[in-house]
């Protein structure tokens, strides 16, 4: 990213609203974020050429309406991440919302901590160690975050050596040396006995990935604004200093394969490539010189959830002795037995003496709101799952958030025989799931252990027999 200036911090959901737009508002609202005029068009044009070139999945991020206060606004929705303007190079930085035990948003630094927690459960986000990381949170936006943790990766990758070739070359040398060519000895050298045609192995430390990497190191030197990056990424320059730019990024990756010859460079070169491609893991780059790193929070929710689930369950049974299986996506049942058709696919599925289903969904219930916004879909989803899996309960989890104390109806029974179905909705408090450590502490503290607690048993031999988790 070129250097720019301001950075604006938002959350999920608030308004953009321009400078000339919030003089028509006396009030004052923490979910408006006001922009420059200059910055505010900008974005706007931004997102339209993006338009041509993404389609309606730029909805998905942003909408652009009119507010009777602000006039032209534009909503965030439930992806975070950071936009650059392309031409200012200000950026935008967008935070989940994530509440405490006493409903009060958590502060921006412990936000940003959470996230990179959460993010690092992605299968397809590329891996980030997040203790190798000396991240100053309160001064660093997420894209400088990034590269902090992509340059200390680096950095322990070169501690234990950077992987290399053997390659063949062929040259008109004064030294002999390897084997001598004959054919081209006698077309180049018949009237010079003192010069040797030879071919023979050299090995190299410009490796596909190694001229990758060092290309991704050079583009961030330029870009960062942080100096501690700067000296990090000069201080990796010099310790690359005999592997070769790469002259063509993409050719070189598509020539790298992942085995035991370069292991620890899978996330680490994939960390690179984001950042020469200028693009987000998910959603868009956008046009000109702009880059977005948008994540989706439903998506990311859902996946830090299970991933924390999956550690527990295994803690759980490590330390009861207990026999409970986790299985992630579960896509056996159908809606319809003949024809087959219409797959349902919980979230999550706990095998015990009866199965547990569990759905996540990244949502801000309101007490203010017609039943309290629930989806009327994901009650209809949760019935199926109930029926199909003859689950008599089924969860739905949702982040702690404002309302979440004060919403009354969080539990809904149909009383089919022989199989009622029973739905109860729950609020975790991300705050108190995040754990870094590699085992996590089986304690009431952890929010989600917690819960998971009124329905696991500690009693040796309970529930299924285990399979790999």
């Amino acid at each position: 990213m070129p250097t720019g200036g301001i950075t604006y911090t938002v959350r999920e959901y608030d308004y953009l609203v321009s400078n000339t737009g919030r003089r028509f508002f006396s009030g004052d609202s923490e979910s408006v974020c006001v922009l420059s005029d200059s910055d505010f068009n900008e974005l706007q044009d931004y997102l339209l050429s993006a338009v041509k070139e993404e389609g309606k999945q730029l909805f998905q991020i942003l909408k652009l309406s009119s507010h009777s206060h602000y006039g032209k606004t534009i909503q965030l929705k439930n992806y975070v991440g950071l936009i650059e303007l392309p031409v200012s190079h200000h950026r935008i930085e967008i935070l989940p919302k994530i509440y405490e035990k006493n409903n009060e948003i958590v502060n921006r630094n412990r936000i940003k901590a959470i996230l990179l927690a959460m993010l690092s459960s992605l299968k397809d986000f590329p891996a980030l160690n997040l203790n190798s990381a000396s991240v100053d949170l309160h001064k660093l936006n997420l894209y400088e975050i990034f590269i902090r943790i992509f340059l200390g990766r680096v950095l322990e990758l070169t501690k234990m050596g950077l992987r290399g070739d053997y390659n063949v070359l062929c040259e008109n040398s004064r030294a002999f040396r390897g084997r001598l060519d004959v054919a081209s000895q006698a077309k180049y050298n018949a009237f010079h006995a003192e010069r040797f045609f030879v071919i023979h192995d050299e090995y190299s430390l410009s490796r596909p990935e190694n001229r990758v990497i060092k290309s991704a190191i050079i583009k961030l030197l330029k870009t960062t604004e942080d100096q501690e990056n700067a000296f990090l990424a000069r201080r990796l320059l010099v310790l690359f200093d005999s592997v070769d730019e790469s002259l063509d990024y993409e050719a070189d990756y598509r020539r790298i394969v992942f085995d035991n010859s370069n292991q620890g460079y899978l996330g680490i070169v994939q960390w690179a490539m984001v950042f020469l491609r200028n693009r987000s893991f998910s959603i868009f780059g956008g046009g000109n010189n702009g880059q977005s790193l948008l994540f989706p929070m439903d998506r990311i929710f859902e996946r830090y959830i299970a991933s924390q689930i999956a550690r527990l369950i295994k803690q759980h049974n490590k330390k009861y002795g207990t026999c409970y299986r986790f299985v992630g996506q579960d896509s056996k049942k159908y809606l319809f037995d003949i024809p087959k058709s219409f797959k349902i696919r919980p979230d999550i599925k706990i095998d015990g003496e009866d199965n547990i289903i569990l759905d996540t969904k990244w949502k801000i219930l309101s007490d203010k709101k017609p039943r309290n916004n629930v989806s009327q879909g994901d009650m209809y989803q949760m019935y199926a799952y109930s029926k199909r899996y003859k689950a008599p309960i089924v969860y739905l989890l949702y982040p702690k958030s404002l309302s979440s104390d004060l919403i009354k109806d969080v539990e809904f029974e149909a009383r089919d025989l022989p199989l009622p179905t029973h739905v109860s909705l729950r609020f975790l408090d991300l705050g108190n799931v995040v754990d870094h450590s590699k085992d996590l502490v089986l304690t009431k503290e952890n929010s989600l252990y917690s819960f998971l607690m009124g329905f696991l048993s500690t009693e040796s031999g309970k529930g299924k027999t285990i399979a790999a988790i």
